[in-house]
C-alpha cells in the first residue's frame, strides 16, 4: 500500500461476530506476537464486548502445535492463554488445511481490498486506521447477503446480550520502557526526537511501540498520556507547536498586530494608543507589555486600569505595574462601590500556571 508517499507492506487484522456478522478492523506494520495480541484486544474494543469463544488461525504466537494427523490436543502459546484468561474467552484453533472453518473471516478480505484498498493512498498509518474503521462502520450498516439482516441492528438487538464485558486494562507481553523528557520537552526514541506537552518536561515517562508505527506514552503510574506516530529516517526532530502553548508568549511582536489586538481587547484601547502616541516614541512597546498582563488579569480588569491610567496620565507600563503592585488602586462598580484589584480578579488566574514544572526536583539558585 502507499502510505506517506512510499509503498509499505501493511498487515490487516479483522474480527467478525459469527451471528450478526458485525466486523472490526485495524492495520499494522508488524505481525509479531505484540501486534497480534494488541489487535485482538483493539478489535474486541471496537465490537463492544468479548465473546465466550475466539476462533483463531494457527500462527505461532497463538498456536504452537495443531497436528491433524494425531489425536494430541492443541498446544497453545502460553502467552496466548494468558491473554485469553485476561479477556475471559477461550481459544479454539481452526482445523489445519480445512478452509471452510475460516470462511466467515477470510471472505471479507476480498471486499476490503477491492472496495477500500485499491486506488487509495494514505498520508499516515493513523489515517489508514481511521478511514479503515470508518469503512467497516459503513459496511456494518448494510444488509448482509447471507443473514439478510443489518449487522449493526442484529448486534444491538440480540447479540450484544451474549457478550462479556471488556476488561479494564490491556494485556501486554513486554514491560513499558522508560524515558526522561528533556528540558525543552522532547522524548528521544529510536534516534528520533518527538515533542510532548511541556508539563512533562524533565519528568520520567513510560512508552511502548504498538503495531510498528504507534508510540504510546504513559505516566509512571501507567496512565495513558498520548500517542505519536513513528517517523521514517533517523536523527529527526518533530515538534508540535500545540505542546508549547502553556508557555508561549501570547502577545504579538508585530506592531500592527499589537495595535489590532489592543484595540479589539480593550474598550479603552484606542484612547490609550492616541494618548500614548503623544508621550512615547514606541507606544506599541507599552501596549504589548499591557497585553502580556492578560496572563494574570481578566481583560475587564485591565480595561478599567487603562481607563484610570489615561485619566491620570500614568500610561507607561512601569506606572501601571506599580499601581497593581501597591494595591491601592480601586475600581468603582455600577453601584458606586469600590474594590481592590486583587478582590475582583479571578483568583485561579491571578498567577500564571506553573504546573508544567511539577516533579522537577532540581532547584537552581541565581
Amino acid at each position: 500500500m502507499v502510505v506517506n508517499g512510499r509503498i509499505r507492506a501493511v498487515y490487516c487484522f479483522t474480527m467478525i461476530l459469527a451471528a450478526s456478522r458485525k466486523k472490526s478492523i485495524c492495520f499494522s506494520l508488524s505481525s509479531d506476537s505484540d501486534a497480534i495480541y494488541e489487535a485482538i484486544q483493539e478489535l474486541y474494543d471496537d465490537l463492544g464486548g468479548v465473546t465466550l469463544e475466539l476462533l483463531i488461525d494457527n500462527p505461532k504466537s497463538l498456536v504452537i502445535e495443531n497436528n491433524p494427523k494425531n489425536e494430541d490436543e492443541v498446544r497453545y502459546n502460553p502467552q496466548a492463554l494468558i491473554l485469553a484468561a485476561h479477556l475471559g474467552t477461550e481459544l479454539n484453533a481452526c482445523n489445519c488445511y480445512w478452509p471452510r472453518t475460516k470462511g466467515k473471516i477470510e471472505k471479507p478480505y476480498q471486499y476490503i481490498e477491492e472496495q477500500f484498498i485499491k486506488g487509495n493512498t494514505f498520508s499516515s498509518m493513523e489515517e489508514l486506521n481511521k478511514r479503515g474503521k470508518g469503512f467497516i462502520k459503513e459496511w456494518n450498516s448494510l444488509v448482509h447477503s447471507t443473514t439478510k439482516r443489518i449487522p449493526d441492528e442484529f448486534f444491538e438487538n440480540e447479540e450484544i446480550k451474549a457478550l462479556l464485558p471488556l476488561p479494564q486494562s490491556r494485556f501486554r507481553i513486554k514491560s513499558l520502557e522508560k524515558r526522561i523528557i528533556s528540558n525543552d520537552s522532547f522524548v528521544h526514541i529510536n534516534s528520533n526526537k518527538y515533542s510532548v506537552p511541556v508539563k512533562y518536561a524533565t519528568k520520567q515517562i513510560l512508552f511502548r511501540i504498538v503495531y510498528g508505527f504507534k508510540i504510546e506514552l504513559y505516566t509512571n503510574e501507567s496512565q495513558y498520556i498520548m500517542s505519536l506516530e513513528v517517523k521514517d529516517g533517523r536523527d529527526g526532530t518533530y515538534k508540535d507547536p500545540s505542546h508549547y502553548e502553556a508557555i508561549e508568549v501570547k502577545a504579538s511582536k508585530s506592531i500592527p498586530q499589537i495595535k489590532r489586538d489592543f484595540t479589539s481587547t480593550f474598550k479603552n484601547g484606542e484612547a490609550y494608543l492616541r494618548a500614548a502616541t503623544d508621550i512615547f516614541q514606541q507606544p506599541s512597546y507599552h501596549a504589548r507589555k499591557i497585553l502580556e498582563l492578560l496572563d494574570l488579569y481578566e481583560p475587564e480588569v485591565l480595561d478599567k486600569i487603562i481607563g484610570y491610567a489615561i485619566d491620570n496620565e500614568k500610561l507607561d507600563i512601569k506606572s501601571i505595574k506599580l499601581l497593581i503592585k501597591n494595591d491601592f488602586f480601586k475600581i468603582m462598580d455600577s453601584n458606586g462601590e469600590t474594590s481592590k484589584i486583587a478582590d475582583i480578579t479571578d483568583v485561579e488566574g491571578i498567577t500564571r500556571s506553573c504546573d508544567y514544572y511539577e516533579g522537577n526536583q532540581e532547584v537552581t539558585s541565581l
